[in-house]
């Protein structure tokens, strides 16, 4: 189960305060109206979600259309949409990620894996940007669209099976992951288990102290992921005491400015959510096309903010193994 109240963070081991810190419903997939309590770590100050359900139960909760992939069926102008979806928002913050791993390891041709890739869309564009990248994924329709639309080197396989293995890598990446995980201790130190020494592990998380989650607060969309986020990570959980796991911190930033956008988007209009807009229509379509003009005005003077500082709704955590 995930921690309670009454016992103590998931990643750090510390107390949890007793009072909620947020109680939020899920608005953005299912249209579920059950509370979910975010407990703050006394600790670490990361927020944790308390009373939930385990890893098992909460592979349940992701719909069908949960990743965005480029192969939904409906009419031209949802295509169109996807498309344009993909050129303007996707593929740039793809290359965006592509070009900061360069830039910590001073070139392309390193062995890459993607740790929870999803539909592969980042996997194939790592592919074409240069590295010799491939990834995992537990969800089976996701691993088949890679696989098979894509083409991309995608395996169905679990972090514990590749450490079991052996493999071994340049570069490890996990975009948007380490928030669904029970026991991130755990799961960091398996990442890790498969860099070859000096090699590169970048994490995107969710961050409490940024300056969009704290204005939206429990409205927040990454918030109200709940309860497949278990767990949103404080600054101070993901740069101190990193040592412990055989790495040292060699910078951090804010996400990519239309990705952050987005997230200001979600919390304004969860409707805009990729899992309800499939399911609806040409509504869906308005969906989209409002949740992306949300990202736009409103969403990137809050990216903007958040940018400056570093620290984002997601921020990326770049580390070394020693």
């Amino acid at each position: 189960m995930i921690a309670g109240p009454d016992l103590q963070c998931i990643f750090c081991r510390g107390a949890l305060d007793k009072t909620p810190r947020f109680i939020v419903t899920d608005k953005l997939a299912l249209g579920r109206k059950i509370p979910y309590r975010f407990h703050r770590c006394s600790l670490c100050g990361s927020d944790i979600l308390a009373g939930g359900v385990d890893e098992g139960e909460n592979s349940k909760t992701y719909e069908e259309n949960y990743m965005f992939s480029m192969d939904e069926k409906g009419g031209r102008l949802r295509k169109a949409l996807q498309k344009a979806e993909w050129n303007l928002f996707y593929k740039r913050t793809y290359l965006s990620d592509a070009r900061l791993i360069e830039k910590y390891m001073g070139g392309r041709r390193f062995r890459l894996l993607d740790v929870g890739c999803g539909s592969g869309l980042r996997v194939k564009c790592f592919g074409e940007y240069g590295f010799d990248a491939r990834g995992i994924e537990t969800s089976h329709p996701a691993v088949e669209y890679a696989a098979n639309k894509l083409g991309c080197d995608v395996r169905l396989r679990s972090l514990r099976d590749c450490v079991i293995a052996r493999e071994s890598y340049d570069i490890v990446t996990s975009y948007a992951v380490l928030e669904h995980i029970t026991d991130p201790s755990v799961f960091i130190a398996d990442l890790v288990k498969l860099l070859k020494p000096g090699g590169l592990l970048l994490l995107r998380v969710p961050l409490a102290g940024s300056f969009q989650m704290r204005i939206f607060a429990g409205s927040h969309s990454l918030y109200r992921e709940a309860p497949r986020h278990v767990w949103i990570p404080s600054f101070k959980a993901m740069t101190e005491n990193i040592e412990k796991f055989g790495l040292s911190l060699i910078g951090h930033r804010s996400e990519p400015l239309l990705s952050a956008a987005s997230h200001a988007s979600l919390s304004l209009f969860p409707m805009a959510a990729n899992a309800i807009a499939v399911k609806v229509g040409l509504r869906g379509v308005f969906y989209r096309l409002v949740g992306a003009l949300l990202a736009v005005f409103p969403g990137i003077p809050l990216a903007l903010a958040d940018s400056f500082r570093g620290v984002g709704a997601h921020t990326d955590f770049v580390y070394r193994k020693s």
